[in-house]
């Protein structure tokens, strides 16, 4: 499925996209790229592993492409088997977002490290929140 992007206009953020991330049959992981189509700042991201038995490592790029084990990621959050992780970003001097001046694109595999190229058994579904 592609990254569907919602316009909310909320005090939080103006779009919400959605996107389901699922391995393809040839065990390519996989990755949504610039589904922003432009500039963005990050607010907020919820990763469901909800059905997976294993973790998963959910990465953020600055990008508008991204070569999966070989690009290092901005960011990356861990989601431990069968669970949910939501994350909220901001810093204490109230600057609230990441910003990604690229593009944003992302990426769902079983390893941590750069290298990892393994994608997950079962879709991941990952909503991110942006202005």
């Amino acid at each position: 499925m592609a990254a569907t992007v919602q316009t909310i206009g909320t005090a939080l953020g103006n779009k919400l996209v959605t996107d389901e991330l699922e391995t393809d049959a040839q065990g390519v992981a996989p990755k949504s790229l610039n589904i922003t189509g432009a500039a963005a700042v990050v607010l907020m991201v919820e990763v469901d592993n909800t059905g997976n038995t294993h973790e998963i490592h959910y990465k953020m790029a600055d990008a508008t492409t991204v070569a999966i084990g070989s690009l290092a990621p901005d960011m990356q959050v861990r989601v431990p088997a069968s669970s949910r992780q939501t994350v909220a970003f901001g810093d204490a001097d109230g600057q609230t977002g990441v910003p990604f001046s690229s593009g944003f694109s992302h990426w769902v595999v079983k390893e941590a490290g750069l290298a990892g190229e393994t994608g997950p058994d079962s879709k991941v579904t990952v909503k991110v929140l942006v202005s």
